[in-house]
């Protein structure tokens, strides 16, 4: 597997950790709004992560909405915004089923291709090339 081939797993194993981080931390807000846990302080330097965090991701959806209206109208912008997420979690579902095949194949399972009909693999042919 070439280093370009791993960045799709890798994005959705950190795109799952921040949504479980995303779960965890309202549940703590929850518990702390009712009174079940303690106020936790926070450094200026982890203020200034989340800070700048937070600016980066208002950015992104800012440019998304700019440029999808730009071609497509403002409603289909608003749009865009909200399909960040979905999006996020096909980028997961996809990942995940990316890693569970490349996975399947290091254990020596056959090779499958969804969309491309394929007669012979490049890395099965002697020369590289099927003809």
């Amino acid at each position: 597997m070439a280093l370009r081939d791993r960045r799709g797993p890798l994005t959705a194993i950190v795109l799952t950790c921040g949504y479980a981080l995303v779960v965890i931390e309202g549940l703590l807000g929850f518990a702390w709004f009712y009174g079940w846990r303690s106020e936790m302080a926070i450094s200026p330097t982890l203020k200034a992560m989340l800070l700048l965090c937070l600016a980066s991701l208002l950015w992104r959806g800012t440019c998304r909405m700019v440029f999808t209206a730009r071609e497509y109208g403002w409603t289909e912008g608003m749009r865009a915004v909200l399909r960040m997420p979905v999006a996020n979690i096909i980028v997961i579902m996809a990942g995940r089923r990316a890693l569970a095949r490349y996975v399947r194949t290091l254990r020596g399972g056959a090779i499958a291709w969804d969309k491309t009909r394929h007669d012979v693999h490049p890395a099965g042919s002697e020369a590289g090339v099927s003809g």
